[in-house]
């Protein structure tokens, strides 16, 4: 008897598995999705219970974001409230590290808003995304959750437009000054004129003259200015490696990152790091070879948490339709670009139709739970590999039917 009933338990489930193993993409994608909302600055609904348990699994939290988009900083800030009633206080961004150290000082001001304002009129184009009304709203909020303990750090090269912001912060009264500085201006006033930012002091002004200046100031034991020049240089680089190969840019990209963060990163936590909030673009933040064959910042942090016996939270938040708040040359106001990731040719993500396609039938906002997705997902002999690698590569999805785009500060 004893027999017989642990046969028909493994028959069942041997059959269980079978059924796993033929269920349809759809049907799966429909067995894993939650909905949640953000209402009042709080996560909710059956979606919100799941994100809210695998946070509190965890000290380090990735949203792999798609930029412009005024839903994402709303969820962001959702996300922060959480974990900073635990004590989180850190929040990693996808800005340069001057940049992120001006934002600090902005959100200790008595009117961030309009520090923004001032700041956007003297280093244009210095600032990438915070110069958006609703993600420096995330920021206060972040702020107002965290308190003055706050620390933001800035983890990219800096914006093409920061040549001015970074020689003018340089404490040191270099000869040299005066002259690039004129220079930065003519060749603002030109990529003004023809909208390409790659007419910008960072790409023409001349190499040799600011790595001498980096040199000099590293022999005058003045490290923080040496660095500022440094950073001018790593983010010239970057910017003109991408002209020749856009995988080779991002691999140099991504070790920048890396290397940013260490540095930033007391040097007493960097065996195990303080708990944060990482906040970038969505390939950035993945687990493992990202879709352009490269480890970033996420894989670091992934790999990281499993040596320290915890797990990393990786997120991807996006738009399947609507309009997001884009970049339109130097000089010019943001547009508002068409989003659409079930479109012809329209989707970065084309491999991941079905998913878009699935959140569109559902009412509101979803979570996919990719967690339980890995086991149908790793027996699949025709799933898009890049499907695949994006199902191994976050852990939760959250997709918004109908995406409205960020205001630009002005």
């Amino acid at each position: 008897m004893r027999a017989s009933a642990l046969a028909l338990v493994a028959l069942l489930c041997g059959v269980a598995s079978a059924l796993a193993q033929t269920a349809s993409l759809d049907d799966t994608l429909t067995a894993v999705r939650r909905p949640i909302v953000v209402r009042d600055g709080r996560l909710e609904g059956a979606g919100a219970d799941v994100l809210k348990a695998a946070m509190a699994a965890t000290p380090y939290v990735l949203i792999g974001e798609d930029h412009g988009l005024a839903e994402v900083p709303l969820f962001s800030a959702a996300v922060f409230r959480e974990l900073a009633a635990r004590g989180t206080r850190d929040i990693v961004l996808e800005i340069g590290p001057e940049a992120g150290r001006r934002l600090m000082r902005v959100l200790g001001s008595a009117d961030p808003a309009a520090e923004t304002s001032v700041w956007m009129q003297r280093y244009p184009d210095s600032l990438a995304f915070y110069n958006l009304q609703q993600e420096l709203a995330f920021l206060r909020a972040a702020r107002a959750a965290a308190g003055p303990e706050l620390k933001i750090s800035g983890i990219d090269q800096e914006l093409l437009g920061a040549g001015r912001m970074l020689l003018e912060s340089i404490g040191a009264k270099d000869p040299a000054l005066p002259a690039l500085l004129a220079q930065e201006r003519e060749a603002r006033a030109k990529a003004v004129t023809t909208g390409n930012p790659m007419d910008l002091f960072m790409i023409t002004g001349p190499a040799d003259a600011l790595t001498s200046l980096r040199d000099r100031l590293t022999a005058a034991r003045r490290p923080q200015d040496a660095a500022l020049v440094a950073s001018l240089l790593d983010s010239r680089g970057i910017y003109a490696q991408f002209a020749q190969s856009g995988f080779l840019s991002n691999l140099t990209r991504a070790a920048l990152m890396k290397r940013y963060y260490v540095d930033q990163v007391p040097a007493a936590r960097r065996a195990a790091p303080p708990p944060a909030l990482f906040k970038l673009g969505a390939t950035h933040v993945m687990k493992g070879f990202n879709t352009l064959n490269s480890r970033e910042i996420g894989n670091y942090i992934a790999e990281l948490a499993d040596g320290l016996g915890t797990p990393s939270l990786h997120i991807l938040i996006m738009a399947v339709k609507g309009n997001q708040r884009r970049f339109a040359g130097v000089g010019k106001p943001y547009i508002a670009a068409p989003v659409d990731q079930v479109g012809p040719g329209v989707s970065d993500f084309p491999y991941a139709k079905p998913v878009f396609e699935r959140a569109l039938a559902e009412q509101g906002w979803s979570l996919f739970d990719f967690r339980e997705m890995r086991r149908w997902a790793n027996r699949q002999a025709d799933l898009d590999p890049r499907l695949l690698r994006l199902i191994f590569g976050f852990d939760l999805a959250i997709l918004i039917p109908e995406g409205t785009p960020s205001d630009e500060i002005r």
